[in-house]
């Protein structure tokens, strides 16, 4: 292969691999996805009435459907006597500090309202669009900062995940300018530590390429280069002097 070809093929390669690094590195910035799944991983146990907060801030609620519904897996147990399933174990509150233009909203200008389910047992609790709306008092959820999952009297509460379904493709709005600037941070990073160590291995082959061409010569006669036998330096042998007495008398 000659260097010429060589190296259009290896900066040819190292566009690509910089192309696809970036693409997978910001890739997060574009996500898209049709439901919410909150990170329940460091919920801790609750209490009777203490409850957890989850954040919306970073959803658009516009893309919320009919069929939109709030699921939640949970495992429970009695503080003290029994349960009746007569009542949900768990009570999730909708909730904004943002003044939302509902009858809902205290003097404040903050709602703490809690929706009723309408299905639940042992383990699952669902919660429909059009309860979150009435315990919200409006249509109009995009000032609908957070929602509240705690745990009700006598209970002590493990949430297992929490899931917003059925809404429309884009329901999460991305992250926030500075966490956009820092994930771009992170892909150039990414692509120029990669790139450097191309250009690295390119410069390598490079000179070993080189260093192999210039112990060729071309022959006219064959029409081909052919390599130069370097000559092995031999050391001269000499002849030890005999060593001869002088005697005088």
């Amino acid at each position: 292969m000659c260097i010429k070809k060589f190296l259009k093929e290896m900066i040819s390669a190292l566009t690509a691999i910089c192309i696809i690094l970036f693409g997978i590195s910001t890739s997060v910035c574009h996500a898209a996805s049709d439901y919410i799944e909150f990170d329940c991983s460091k919920v801790p146990v609750l209490e009777p009435w203490a409850n957890y907060q989850f954040m919306l801030d970073r959803y658009d609620k516009s893309k919320f459907t009919k069929d939109t519904e709030i699921i939640v897996i949970y495992s429970y147990t009695a503080q003290s006597g029994g349960i009746s399933l007569l009542n949900c174990p768990l009570q999730v509150i909708t909730q904004s500090w943002s003044s939302p233009d509902t009858p809902k909203a205290n003097s404040t200008g903050h709602v703490w309202e809690p929706i009723e389910p309408y299905e639940w047992n042992k383990t699952c609790a669902r919660y429909s669009l059009a309860a979150i709306k009435e315990a919200f008092g409006t249509d109009d959820l995009s000032k609908l900062d957070a929602i509240n999952i705690g745990a009700t009297d006598n209970t002590m509460l493990t949430i297992e995940s929490v899931t917003i379904t059925n809404c429309k493709e884009g329901v999460y709005s991305g992250l926030t300018d500075a966490e956009k600037a820092e994930k771009y941070k992170t892909a150039l990073i990414i692509v120029l530590a990669s790139a450097l160590a191309l250009i690295i291995i390119i410069i390598t082959v490079f000179m070993i390429i080189l260093k192999k061409k210039t112990s060729y010569v071309y022959n006219a006669a064959l029409g081909q280069y052919v390599k130069v036998e370097k000559k092995k330096k031999t050391r001269k042998q000499t002849d030890k002097p005999s060593e001869t007495t002088t005697t005088t008398e």
